[in-house]
């Protein structure tokens, strides 16, 4: 087992050390278990125990844990094992610990040696004693770290608390304090103090003021500088000691910050001054969360709902993402104690109005004046509890109703039934520091008073902060308006209440449809059973506001009643409704009603579960028993209308009527007497016929005679009087007269006109209007018999054809009126004759019109015709798209110039709007028939003026088809590529055409053979001929836009011309036709080449590709032929057999290789328009060109000669990438320029592939840019790079090029320089083209005031020359005030630069040398105008609120370029008004004479108070006599 020693129990059992060390020796040992562990052995000695230097550090950290973060990890210390033996350091790790003290006690300000002394001197290898000094020294200083006090901070959001820390200089030195925070960073920025050095004089006190700004709210669970238990036992062990300044925290505070204050002697402030001992304080952030960092008011009638957006500010520095919640409190709630006695008192009632929200769902509470009369009647004492008086400015006084005062004398509500007032919409919310979130808030009370809320907003990292909601509920809106009709005298009136609250009903819809509340669902469950709650009997208190209306003070409602808003309705209930049982006891009314005239007033039920408001309006005295009847009908029709009669009585009743008035005649009755029978019904009609249009009034009265009574008659032989009002519109047309006449000739119509007064027995004269029709006569007056109809007759000359729309009046003298609709329809005149037509020598035919018309019209005369031919149609014939012309010749015979319109109707004829003619002279009109679609048509040539009338001329139109267009011949060889034949064509419209095209090879002489050279072969059916573009045979066109048509041919047959037509149709643009044609000839010596690129070293292998031409198969054989090599070397590649020995040198090395089977090479049969591959293998050895020929040769058959066709093949080397990769880096619309020096390695020069000219001898090389492809049309612009020599002599030589990159938008992507030598081989050189955002491109400055948005706008140039779709947008960094238009549109094109005097190099060819070509490239990069068309910017800024500038960015993005401007929004800068001053500021003379009288006055009378004080001059009175001499 295990010895432990045993600890010592007193201070006096060491033989070695006195009382002093063992204290030491036991403080020592208390801090290393605290540190290290219970289990870390005693300190036993000041030698080896204390050699590592780790058990003073202990002591030093027990005392200031944060030390453990800092200086900690850099400690070695002592493992201990059960046996209590422990393991020693090194001395190098002893030295390393010592020096960790010593840098620990000098971070504390409290250093021991010289910072320079060795850690291994002052600690390591120091003696016991010095050991013993050095403990004395920490057991001295350590403690006065330990905090004497705990100073709470009790803080709310958004503001600045401060504390004065009291010091006090108790010696007769001075002494000066350094000050200091220490711990977690994100605790000590929270604190600021105001000084850092304080000094204290002998005997003197001062004073530290510490400011704390709360920066989170959320509650801090670490201790300042990582506290530790031992500490915090310390800390408390402190504050039980010291004198603590700390001030309890409020309900609702959190701690949110500690740190310490640390005040350590600043010995150099004085001279003479003392070292003082450091003071440490502990500062602790505590804040309110529950205190509102702003406060909302709202205003609502009660039971109706209001919305409004809150504005709040985010408090805290930091991005934070809040959670939301609006929480109702209750009066008792202490949170809400202090706001309810706010709202009550009225203290913010003046904020109320003005931050009173309202939204479309609801309306503002508006104060109703009642207007009440003063009728000198006194008012009750429950009146002028409940309406407040105030004086208007004209001093009139104004009755309102008071809500606090109502409130006051009604019960008050139970809330906890009903749904929290307030909610909010919103859930989460992510704001930016400093930012501002936006809160729908909607408020829906349902009680009346003072309503407070919290609108808490909580962050996970931040905490929570508050936002007071404060709403006033006023008199809810009117459950039932009642107006009734009374006698003038005083009486009662009974009001049935119903149960249910009309308001308060709307109000839980409305919460549980819209409120935010409604997602709670205990406020939801709240809402619904609020009113299913009620009891069936509920007690209200009743309050009335009009002295002349009197209420019970209680009133009971129950369940089965209703509301009794019509007071006449409810006294002309049926007898059965009578019968219904007996409704609970209703709402009585006292009505003291003297006088005739108006009485509003308003009775407030209130109960512990609603608030209740009846409108009532009576009306005394004040009812009219004469009704209105009014009538609407058109003149001269009949409008009836029926009168009930009820006969109620005992006996018949006889009505009698009687009309008065200036327009009774236009009203009838039946003109007799009416019997009712005893209990029956009967009618009596009035009809209202208006012989005019206009207003009608007159009277009728309807008197009674028996026991019967009228409705609405109480009596029996009274009469009730009925205001008869008609209104009567102009009349219709009695019909509609349709007439048919013939241009420029005359015709009659006459019909009936019957007698406007009808069966009056009166004739009627009418005078006669016609309206629209210039070409219509006839008497301007018509006379019709009494009782009998007049007949009218007109006469027609109309001069042109077309359909006419008029009207024709009849109006009497009296203003009675009717009238007809007229629809004339003129027909075309005849057509006129021509005299002839002859066509001149330029194509255009004469036609001269024959005789002379009705009209006065003469005919011209044409010369040099012989022989005239009488013809009534004029015939115009052409080919389609070939226009002819005809001319017509006509004579005026008026005195004056005549100007005629002119139409030409038929498909392509063609003519002028007009034709002038001048006086009694004559003139031609040119008519031009341009047909487009062959085919006979109809047309005509038609002249009118508005005095001669109308005349025309019929045309026969005959459209020929347009003569076949025949191209020139193709020749094309057998086998080889397809002659391509172009067609040209042309729209002849002013509108788009689609053309459909066609190739036959179907026509007789299609495949008709015509034998060139070895006479005639075989036709076939095969087509040779095929439309190549458009690809889609349709082609089209814009108005008058050329178009192209491409043919290919590619013949199947030797020596054979074949023939086929194209055709173009075009409903609208006509039909073209070509003839194209012909001849296969023998195969070319060459095709097109066959190029391979091979990487040298590796082979790689491709085909060639033959197409079988011929109608037939073919049996065909190949060979490779390659350059350099014997004819006998490539039958051998031929057939495959490649031999090695050519690397001797004795026979080219072969890189060729054909790749086929034995029995391919004996022969393979294509067949008919089929194809082959020919596969061969490239493996270069040289970074040289390779050349060879693939033959193909064909058997014959039949007349078919054998055929050879030869493919040329060209194989490249490309030599291995470096692996280097170049980088230009620049900015976007920023010049970059860099120079690229390549070497092609493993190029091979002969003396035959050098070139020597003004430049130098070497080989040429061209060059290329392989570009990505979405990046290549932007690179052909901003890239270019141009060689600094023409030609390289050798592999070893650097091939330099200069590389100038002017981007116009930021880009990143690798790009291939190909370098290709004139004698062979290939070099892939990869450039890395980099380009970041460019600079800010400009400032815009646009101002606006706060409420009042402005617009600027700009126009952005578009550099490129075609039209470019943009985007407009601001970076999300951006406020929310600016925005910009459109954000999506096309830039138009920019005017082209001529570039005549700029020197442009290529990027695909070497070009000039220099770098001055490659500058010169981008001084037309652009392609553009600076100041060319572009598009318009609109930037609209809407600030909210007063502060510091707003400052965005807008981007603008097109396909090839951006842009980015600095958009700052300013507000105008304030103008003082400047006027002439109203006040006069000096003093006029007579009153300074009069100042100065007075000033001399009290010089001699001097001080009248002292003097008043004396006995002898009690008063002042005896002193002012004394003044005028009265003594």
């Amino acid at each position: 087992s295990s010895f432990a020693p045993r600890e010592p129990a007193g201070l006096t059992g060491s033989n070695a050390f006195n009382a002093s060390e063992q204290i030491l020796l036991r403080w020592l040992t208390k801090h290393r278990r605290l540190v290290f562990g219970a289990d870390a052995p005693r300190v036993r000695n000041f030698g080896a125990d204390l050699r590592d230097a780790s058990v003073f550090y202990a002591a030093v950290e027990a005392h200031w844990p944060s030390l453990r973060k800092t200086h900690g990890a850099r400690i070695e210390r002592r493992s201990f094992s059960n046996d209590a033996k422990e393991s020693f350091v090194s001395a190098a790790a002893a030295e390393s610990n010592a020096r960790v003290v010593l840098d620990a006690l000098a971070s504390l300000r409290h250093p021991y040696a010289d910072p320079e002394a060795s850690a291994r001197v002052v600690l390591t290898d120091a003696s016991p004693s010095d050991r013993v000094l050095f403990a004395l020294f920490l057991y001295q200083t350590l403690p006065t770290l330990t905090p004497r006090a705990t100073i709470s901070f009790n803080c709310r959001l958004g503001t600045v608390t401060k504390r004065d820390v009291a010091l006090t200089n108790p010696s007769d030195v001075s002494v000066a304090y350094r000050a200091r925070l220490v711990g977690p960073e994100s605790a000590t920025k929270q604190f600021v103090l105001e000084q850092t050095l304080v000094k204290l004089r002998p005997k003197q006190e001062a004073a530290l003021r510490v400011l704390c700004s709360p920066t989170v709210a959320k509650r801090t669970e670490e201790e300042p500088s990582s506290v530790t238990e031992p500490e915090r036992k310390g800390a408390e062990r402190a504050r039980d000691d010291a004198d603590a300044v700390s001030v309890p925290n409020p309900e609702g505070s959190v701690p949110t910050a500690r740190c310490f204050l640390v005040l350590s002697s600043a010995r150099e402030s004085f001279a003479s001054g003392a070292a003082a001992t450091t003071l440490v304080f502990a500062l602790e952030a505590s804040v309110d969360a529950d205190a509102p960092v702003q406060s909302e008011t709202f205003a609502a009638r009660c039971y109706e709902m209001t919305v409004a957006t809150v504005s709040v500010p985010n408090p805290f520095p930091a991005d934070c993402e809040f959670a939301v919640t609006c929480v109702n409190l209750r009066r008792d709630d202490p949170r809400a104690a202090e706001a309810f006695a706010a709202i009550d008192n009225g203290d913010k009632e003046n904020a109320l109005v003005r931050r009173r929200r309202a939204n479309a769902t609801a309306t503002a509470r508006k104060d109703t004046d009642l207007g009440l009369p003063d009728r000198g009647s006194k008012a009750r004492g429950g009146v002028t509890a409940v309406v407040a008086e105030t004086r208007a400015r004209d001093g009139s006084i104004r009755k309102t109703l008071d809500a606090d005062l109502v409130s006051s004398n009604l019960p008050r509500v139970r809330r906890g039934k009903y749904p929290g007032a307030f909610g909010a919409e919103r859930v989460a919310a992510r704001v930016r520091g400093g930012g501002t979130v936006t809160v729908e808030v909607a408020f829906l009370p349902f009680a009346m008073g003072a309503h407070v809320a919290h609108l808490v907003f909580e962050d996970v990292d931040n905490g929570r902060f508050v936002v007071e909601l404060l709403g006033k509920a006023d008199l809810p809106p009117p459950a039932a308006k009642i107006k009734a009709e009374l006698e003038v005298r005083p009486q009662t009136f009974d009001v049935a209440v119903d149960h249910q609250n009309p308001p308060f009903e709307r109000a839980r819809r409305l919460f549980l449809e819209k409120h935010p509340g409604r997602a709670d669902r205990a406020e939801a469950m709240k809402a619904r059973m609020a009113g299913d709650a009620w009891p069936s009997s509920i007690e209200y208190v009743a309050l009335s506001n009009s002295s002349f209306v009197d209420v019970d003070e209680t009133v009971c409602v129950a369940k089965n009643a209703t509301w009794s808003g019509d007071f006449e309705n409810n006294a002309n209930a049926s007898a059965s409704e009578m019968d219904r049982p007996d409704p609970p006891t209703p709402m009585q009314l006292g009505l003291n009603v003297r006088d005739a005239g108006t009485y509003p007033a308003i009775v407030i039920l209130g109960s512990i579960h609603d608030v209740r408001v009846v409108e009532l309006e009576f009306a005394a005295g004040l009812r009219d028993d004469r009704a209105i009847l009014e009538f609407s009908c058109v003149a001269r029709k009949s409008a009836t209308q029926e009168i009930p009669l009820v006969n109620g009585g005992a006996t018949s009743m006889v009505v009698k009527a009687q009309l008065t008035g200036a327009d009774a005649n236009a009203f009838a009755g039946v003109g007799r007497d009416i019997v009712v029978a005893k209990g029956r019904r009967d009618v009596f009609p009035l009809t209202f016929k208006p012989s005019r249009p206009g207003s009608f009034e007159a009277t009728l009265m309807l008197r009674t005679a028996g026991s019967g009574s009228l409705a609405g008659v109480p009596d029996a032989g009274e009469s009730v009087a009925y205001t008869l009002k008609g209104f009567a519109a102009p009349p219709e047309a009695e019909s509609v007269i349709v007439i048919h006449a013939v241009a420029r000739e005359t015709c009659v119509k006459s019909f009936a006109v019957p007698n406007v007064f009808g069966r009056a027995n009166k004739p009627a004269a009418y005078k006669v209007e016609c309206d629209g029709l210039d070409f219509v006569g006839g008497e301007p007056t018509c006379a019709a018999p009494k009782n009998g109809d007049a007949f009218y007759e007109m006469s027609l000359a109309p001069r042109r054809s077309g359909i006419f729309r008029g009207a024709l009046h009849f109006t009497t003298a009296g203003g009675h009126a009717l009238w007809y609709a007229l629809e004339v329809r003129v027909a075309r005149a005849k057509p006129e004759a021509l005299v002839s037509t002859v066509t001149d020598a330029t194509g255009a035919s004469s036609i001269t019109k024959r005789g002379e018309d009705d009209d006065g019209i003469r005919t011209g005369e044409t010369r040099g015709v012989e022989g005239k031919t009488h013809n009534q149609t004029l015939s115009l014939r052409a080919p389609v798209r070939v226009a002819t012309t005809a001319r017509l010749t006509l004579t005026n015979p008026l005195n004056a110039p005549a100007v005629f319109r002119a139409r030409c109707e038929g498909h392509g004829l063609l003519g002028a709007p007009t034709l002038t003619l001048p006086a009694k002279g004559s003139g031609s009109y040119e008519v031009t028939y341009s047909p487009l679609v062959a085919g006979a048509s109809r047309g005509s040539v038609s002249f009118t003026h508005d005095v001669l009338g109308e005349f025309w001329y019929p045309a026969t139109l005959v459209a020929e088809e347009a003569e076949i267009t025949h191209v020139t011949p193709a020749t094309a060889a057998l086998g080889g590529a397809p002659a391509l034949v172009k067609l040209r064509l042309q729209n002849p419209t002013d509108e788009t055409v689609e053309v459909f095209l066609e190739c036959d090879e179907t026509g007789p002489d299609a495949n008709a053979a015509f034998p060139v050279g070895r006479g005639s072969q075989s036709a076939t059916s095969q087509k040779v001929f095929s439309i190549v573009s458009p690809s889609t045979k349709t082609l089209t066109l814009a108005p008058f836009e050329k178009g192209k048509i491409t043919v290919a041919f590619n013949p199947s047959t030797l020596d054979l011309t074949r023939h086929a037509t194209v055709i173009a149709t075009s409903a609208a643009a006509g039909t073209w036709r070509w003839r194209v044609s012909g001849v296969g000839v023998a195969p070319a010596d060459l095709n097109p080449p066959t190029l391979l690129f091979v990487t040298l070293g590796q082979s790689g292998s491709h085909a060639v590709t033959f197409t079988n031409p011929h109608e037939h198969a073919v049996s065909i054989t190949a060979s490779l032929e390659e350059e350099g090599v014997s004819v006998g070397r490539s039958a051998g590649v031929a057939n495959g057999d490649v031999s090695s020995d050519g690397l001797t040198g004795e026979k080219p090395v072969s890189k060729f290789e054909l790749l086929q089977t034995k029995s391919a090479s004996r022969g393979v049969v294509v067949a008919a328009r089929g194809s082959h591959l020919f596969p061969f293998r490239f493996k270069p050895s040289s970074m040289r060109r390779s050349k060879a020929t693939l033959v193909v040769t064909s058997k014959a058959r039949g007349s078919t000669p054998s055929l050879t066709w030869r493919f040329p093949v060209l194989g490249e080397a490309e030599a291995p990438m470096s692996g280097r990769e170049h980088v230009i880096f620049g900015k976007a619309r920023r010049r970059a320029e860099m120079g690229m020096a390549v070497s092609l390695k493993g190029l091979e020069v002969v003396p035959s592939d050098l070139v020597c000219d003004s430049q130098g001898s070497g080989v040429p090389f061209s060059f290329e840019i392989a570009a990505p492809q979405g990046e290549r049309e932007h690179l052909k612009k901003a890239l270019c790079i141009t060689p600094l020599q023409r030609h390289v002599s050798d592999a070893r030589q650097a091939l330099k090029f200069h590389v100038a990159l002017r981007p116009s938008r930021e880009m990143s992507c690798v790009v291939d320089l190909l370098v290709s030598a004139m004698s062979g081989g290939r070099w892939r050189f990869p450039i890395r083209v980099d380009a970041e955002e460019p600079e800010v491109d400009g400032v815009i400055r646009v101002k606006a005031h706060v409420g009042r948005p402005s617009v600027s706008a700009f126009t952005l140039p578009n550099p490129d020359v075609r039209e470019t779709k943009f985007t407009a947008f601001f970076t999300p960094e951006s406020p929310a005030a600016f925005t910009v238009s459109p954000e999506t549109g096309a830039m138009a094109a920019g005017e082209p630069m001529d570039p005549r005097n700029a020197l442009v190099t290529t990027a695909a060819s070497p070009g000039s040398l220099g770098t001055t070509a490659a500058r010169g490239r981008f001084e037309v990069t652009g392609e553009a105008v600076g100041d060319g068309p572009g598009a318009e910017l609109r930037i609209g800024y809407a600030p909210t609120e007063y502060g510091t500038d707003l400052v965005g960015r807008l981007r603008v993005v097109t396909e090839s370029n951006a842009w980015t401007f600095e958009v700052v929004g300013t507000t105008p800068d304030y103008v003082k008004p400047s006027a002439a001053a109203r006040v006069d500021t000096k003093i006029g003379r007579e009153t300074e004479l009069l100042l100065e009288k007075a000033k001399r006055r009290n010089k001699e009378l001097g001080n009248i108070v002292l003097k008043n004080t004396k006995p002898e001059n009690y008063t002042s009175r005896r002193l002012l006599s004394k003044s005028r001499g009265g003594e």
